[in-house]
């Protein structure tokens, strides 16, 4: 049976069209998507492999050492980053250690170790926005944020109307769209948005008066060594024998 080319030759017409236009997309994303990218995770990769390189060392010389003191440190480093997946460790230092400030009623249920660091809140619009220029002119508007965050309760405290939304980029969203007036959040965060979205239509107005200090919370009652110490991280031994650990 003879077989027919002029059939094929549609189908491999359109095939090389779809690759060609495949081509074309990806050459003109490179340069706007794929090269910031790699701008930024070149030098990322490059000081992380640094960093690392350099606590390995000092973790390996520091097990050699006679001083026990340092010796805990180090297993005790070492024992949290090998038995907890990356994954893990990077959810609890982004979206737990980061937004754990101290409030009035965490205090009742928490010790809190010295502050690590001090965010000062700000109030967020959108760019053609004029009613909002301090944190008394929230009374009567509407905001959004997480409901369980400190930010939520500020805005409450000043007379806004709260929406709870699940993170940042919904709250830009409800702001760009005119569906809330304003949003509160650290400076650092917002100054960030603007950094990877120099378009947004957006501006800060306000800030807080007093910064938010975030500490790491332990539960009132625990052990000593489970005591949140003066340095930066709770002073926790697990190689130590404690009275009333369990």
């Amino acid at each position: 049976m003879p077989v027919v080319s002029g059939a094929a030759d549609p189908v491999r017409k359109e095939e090389s069209n779809v690759f060609g236009k495949l081509w074309e997309l990806f050459l003109d994303s490179f340069p706007k998507i794929l090269l910031p990218g790699l701008t930024m995770t070149i030098p990322l990769t490059a000081i992380s492999f640094t960093l690392a390189l350099i606590i390995a060392v000092a973790m390996a010389l520091v097990q050699f050492a006679n001083v026990p003191v340092l010796r805990r440190v180090a297993r005790f480093y070492i024992w949290i980053f090998r038995g907890t997946p990356l994954l893990v460790q990077l959810f609890i230092v982004f979206y737990g250690l980061s937004r754990v400030g101290i409030a009035p009623d965490r205090e009742k249920k928490y010790d809190f170790s010295t502050p690590y660091a001090f965010n000062r809140t700000a109030v967020l619009v959108r760019g053609d926005y004029d009613q909002i220029h301090s944190m008394e002119d929230l009374k009567g508007k509407r905001t959004a944020n997480t409901i369980s965050s400190n930010y939520a309760t500020l805005a409450e405290s000043y007379g806004a109307t709260v929406t709870g939304v699940d993170d940042l980029n919904q709250t830009i969203e409800l702001l760009l769209s005119g569906r809330i007036d304003a949003t509160l959040n650290a400076e650092v965060v917002f100054a960030d948005y603007q950094r990877t979205h120099p378009d947004a239509n957006i501006q800060m107005v306000a800030f807080s008066d007093e910064p938010e200090r975030v500490a790491i919370p332990v539960r009132k009652g625990a052990p000593p060594c489970w005591r949140p110490s003066t340095t930066l991280w709770p002073r926790w031994t697990p190689t130590v024998p404690c009275p009333g650990c369990p």
